[in-house]
This record gives structure tokens, sequence and C-alpha cells, in this order.
């Protein structure tokens, strides 16, 4: 019923439109710019009445919880579709991470700041373990009360909103219970940032998430957190990775503090069809 309304409104939306433009054709001939014009006129008067609505509505979810920065795994080396997609058609290579017990990666971070002698405010980096999330794949539905998840706002935010003079209303009853409030409000912001539609299921992925809570990170150089050396514990070339890419690879991983790299060399395997990832012999 609701694709069936959405198809009508459209219809409708379009016929409107071009008899729009019919109609001032039929008044006079107009110059190619003025042409120009009132196509522009006429996108914007159909986002007004068409697409206005589902774009406000997508943005509440922006409204209710803090921008997630995403870094992408795989738990997968040998699969020629991410070799082609991801890694620059096979002539790219795979960083092999290793995780703690907990699936937790440490990081340099910044999680506190300082005020210098000029006020300047700078912040201060210090590691810290971010945990590895495993991406759910199929049609599970995150749903949440707009009213109930007004994370982005303060306690006394959230009173004004809820309240007028004596009345109260009762989605202020959830945030009275602080801790299963957070609880609940964090799950589903691991949930919306760790679930993918079931196509997507032979990536096997995994996510490292960050978000802009307390650390501002509007501009690319604060998203950009180095990582524990000692994480990263081996480089797989693709099969059309460049001799020169590779020594140049090497090169920075053996002048650096990158102590326990293992190199390895993918192969396509005529018999079985498949990428075969074996350890590439390195000279000292």
């Amino acid at each position: 019923m609701k694709n069936y309304m959405q198809d009508t409104l459209e219809n409708f939306y379009l016929s409107n439109s071009n008899m729009l433009k019919s109609n001032s054709e039929n008044v006079t001939q107009t110059s190619i710019n003025n042409d120009s014009e009132k196509e522009n006129q006429m996108r914007k008067w159909l986002f007004i009445v068409a697409d206005f609505p589902d774009t406000y509505t997508s943005q509440l979810v922006d409204f209710i919880y803090p921008s997630a920065y995403i870094t992408c795994f795989s738990a997968k080396n040998n699969d020629s579709v991410m070799w082609g997609n991801y890694a620059d058609n096979h002539k790219g290579a795979y960083l092999i991470y290793e995780t703690d017990n907990d699936n937790k990666i440490e990081i340099m971070d910044n999680s506190e700041w300082e005020t210098e002698e000029n006020d300047e405010i700078v912040p201060i980096y210090s590691w810290s373990k971010k945990p590895i999330s495993k991406v759910k794949y199929g049609d599970e539905i995150c749903e949440r009360n707009f009213f109930e998840s007004l994370g982005q706002l303060n306690l006394l935010q959230i009173r004004s909103w809820l309240t007028s003079g004596d009345k109260i209303s009762c989605c202020y009853e959830t945030y009275k219970n602080k801790k299963e409030w957070h609880k609940q409000y964090w799950k589903i912001f691991k949930l919306k940032n760790c679930h993918k539609m079931k196509e997507w299921a032979y990536e096997e992925e995994y996510r490292l998430i960050i978000d802009n809570t307390f650390v501002k990170r509007e501009k690319t150089v604060e998203r950009n957190l180095s990582y524990n050396p000692k994480a990263l514990k081996g480089i797989i070339f693709g099969i059309r990775t460049s001799e020169y890419d590779k020594k140049r690879i090497i090169d920075i991983i053996k002048k650096s503090s990158y102590s326990s790299v293992i190199f390895y060399q993918t192969e396509y395997d005529e018999e079985i069809q498949k990428i075969n990832v074996r350890e590439k012999k390195i000279g000292t």
C-alpha cells in the first residue's frame, strides 16, 4: 500500500511538472538559457514537493546520533571480487591486523584537551583500545522512537523538549533510568553502523567505529588515527602488484618499527579457479 501511494504521488508530481512545462512552451519560444533556467526551477520544485519529506526524515538520524567514522576490515583475503573492488583491480595490497582476545585494536586517539598559554585549545593524544565489530547481514530492522533517542541533547534540553508546564510526555520516562537508556542508545548506534543487506555477506566485514561525541572530527586530519605498529602482522600483495610497488613497501617496512610483518603473495590457481595466498620469501 505504501509503495502504491508513493508511485501515485510521483506520477501526480511528474504529470503536473510536465503540464507546467508544456504550458510555458506554448506561450513563447524560449532561448536555450531560459530553458536551462526553467529546468533548474523544475528540479527545485520537484525536490520540495516530492523529495524533501524523505530527505528531512533521513536527517533526523543525524540529529539523534553522533556522526560515525568507519574503518572496514574483512575476514577474507582470497576473494577475487574484493581484490578487484578494493585493491585497485589486484594491483594493491592487503594489510593483516591482529586484535587482542577481546577483539580490540590499539590506536592513538585524542581523548582529552588542554589549553595552551595563548588560550589555544589543543588535543592530547594517547593510546586507547577500540573494538572491532562484526557486521550483521540481513533484514533486521533497526527502529527507534525519535523522542526517546535525543542523545545529542543534555537532560535539561530534553526536559524542555518533552515538558510543557505541568504536562510531561510519556517519552520522558525513558530517560529516568540513565544506565539502561545509555545501554540501549549505544546498542542501536552500533547496530545501525554494523548492518548491511544480505547480498554483502560474502565480504565477511568487520568495522572499527569512532564518533564525534566528545572530539571534533569534521576535518580529515582529525580522523587520521595511528594504530600500534605491533598490530600489523602481514601484507599480502595482489596478483598484479608491480615489482616496483612491492619493493617500495618492503623497504618502508624494513626501515620502520613494524618488526613482525610477514609478506604474502596471491596467485591464481587455474586448476581450482581460485586465488591462493602463499608466504613470500624476502631476502635480508
